[in-house]
């Protein structure tokens, strides 16, 4: 196993949970002191499944957007409903805010592989 992922590899859970607060709009409010409902969960074990297998892999920093928004699709649009149906979107629905969504969480993604990397 590269050094690089042992040492990356704790990080994972941060990461995650930054992606699963990245899948939501920019105006969205997170509940104070959880990480959210079981969508947020399923977002997050699904972020950092992917981040695990790409540094594994040492792919290239520019798939891993791309590469999260595409695997963990079903996840980011029941974390973006679950938002809405707790009013944490705002004037949302997950149509007008999903292109937003994903653009943040691609964003994060290659934040969060950065760290991996180090």
């Amino acid at each position: 196993m590269p050094m690089s992922f042992q040492r990356g590899l704790p990080l994972c859970a941060v990461a995650a949970l930054a992606l699963a607060a990245a899948s939501l709009p920019a105006t969205a409010q997170v509940p104070q002191g959880g990480a959210g409902g079981p969508a947020r969960q399923d977002m997050q074990r699904c972020v950092g499944g992917v981040l695990s297998q790409l540094a594994r892999s040492q792919s290239p920093e520019t798939l891993v957007g791309p590469t999260v928004v595409s695997r963990c699709d079903r996840q980011l649009r029941a974390a973006l409903q679950e938002a809405i149906k707790t009013g944490e979107a705002g004037n949302c629905s997950v149509d007008s805010c999903l292109a937003s969504a994903r653009q943040r969480a691609s964003e994060q993604a290659v934040l969060a592989y950065r760290s991996f990397r180090r």
